[in-house]
């Protein structure tokens, strides 16, 4: 505790357990304090820095006034024995805003923005960076938003030729109380040739409200994101697309690909255009090589609903094998093939008719 000097650290852990002469510490619970009155913890990234051994369940429950640089990059780290971390707020009156975190990496471990918790800046991922050729794997993730950030990804991301990896299922969960300020994603982030984001399964369920909701990737600058086996994207009652709803994944400028096996959207709230397939622009390319299945249900609300992809610009290139469409709620007006504008193209090479 002394190199910890007056920081409000409450660690209740080492319960021990003696069985067949064998002891196991089993952590259950840290929590650090951060910002106004936790004088020698005055920034998250400090908190980050000090964590102690065997953290557990771990929370950083921000004060008021919270410091940092201007520019902040957070891993939590994986030899600390932390099972989930969450950021909160101490006074759920009173939202708490951090314009200067940048991103923050999960690395595979549970991770929730709390309530009253504002990221205007944040990039949150479930998964890992990989970048420089660097090669980083997770086995599944988890991230619960109930605050608010500008972006959300289940998987992790991959720079500059780095390739990032979810060998199992993403999980993204955005609150009824959460908003992501432009868009969230089932799957990972790839910027840059060589770079590569892929994931197994995604899994994303929108309580709140998002402008754009993704259940794949997103590529940019020659980056690759891939879905290998399924996205599934649930708009709860309550929740909104508030601009689009995508089953697959974004690519955005030329050499830019996503990839999607198949993709599964389910709406049972809002979104204004809601799409089976994936989004393409400015000369991006997007496969989905199975189906992509769109469901609206009763009592939900689509204002234009596509079986296939959104293609805008020229040289984007959106491809969907087939589609699947399912009314049940209301959709002021609907097709099972996509929607293309400025020279984009769309192609479903098998739409089935609207069911």
């Amino acid at each position: 505790m002394k190199e910890l000097k007056s920081l409000f650290v409450l660690v209740i852990f080492s319960i021990l357990f003696f069985s067949m002469g064998e002891r196991i510490n089993v952590a259950a619970q840290t929590i650090i304090t951060v910002g106004e009155g936790a004088t020698d913890m005055p920034s998250i990234e400090d908190a980050f820095d000090q964590l102690p051994e065997n953290c557990g369940e771990t929370i950083i429950r921000l004060n008021k006034s919270v410091d940092g640089d201007p520019i902040v990059s957070l891993s939590i780290p994986i030899n600390k024995g932390i099972t989930s971390l969450t950021i909160e707020n101490s006074d759920l009156e009173n939202s708490i805003v951090i314009e200067t975190i940048s991103e923050i990496f999960a690395n595979g471990i549970p991770f929730i923005l709390g309530e009253k918790v504002s990221l205007p800046n944040g990039w949150v991922f479930g998964g890992s960076k990989a970048e420089n050729g660097k090669i980083r794997n997770v086995k599944g993730t988890s991230i619960t938003i109930l605050g608010s950030s500008a972006y959300a990804f289940g998987g992790g991301a991959a720079l500059n030729g780095g390739r990032s990896f979810v060998s199992g299922q993403t999980s993204v969960v955005l609150g009824r109380q959460g908003k992501i300020f432009w868009e969230i994603f089932g799957g990972g982030y790839a910027a840059g040739v060589d770079s590569i984001s892929e994931v197994s399964k995604t899994s994303l369920s929108i309580f709140g409200t998002a402008d754009y909701v993704l259940g794949g990737g997103l590529a940019k600058e020659n980056g690759r994101v891939v879905v290998s086996e399924s996205t599934s994207v649930t708009i709860e009652s309550g929740g909104t697309a508030a601009i689009g709803s995508f089953g697959g994944g974004n690519a955005v400028g030329q050499g830019s690909i996503s990839e999607t096996k198949m993709a599964s959207s389910i709406i049972y709230g809002a979104a204004a255009w809601a799409f089976g397939g994936d989004f393409t622009y400015q000369g991006g390319q997007s496969f989905l090589t199975g189906t992509a299945e769109i469901t609206v249900a009763e009592g939900a609300h689509v204002k234009s609903l596509y079986g296939g992809s959104f293609a805008t610009d020229m040289n984007s290139y959106s491809e969907v094998n087939q589609s699947v469409v399912h009314i049940k709620g209301t959709a002021e007006s609907a097709v099972p093939e996509g929607e293309t504008s400025y020279g984009g193209i769309s192609v479903v090479k098998n739409a089935t008719s609207i069911q």
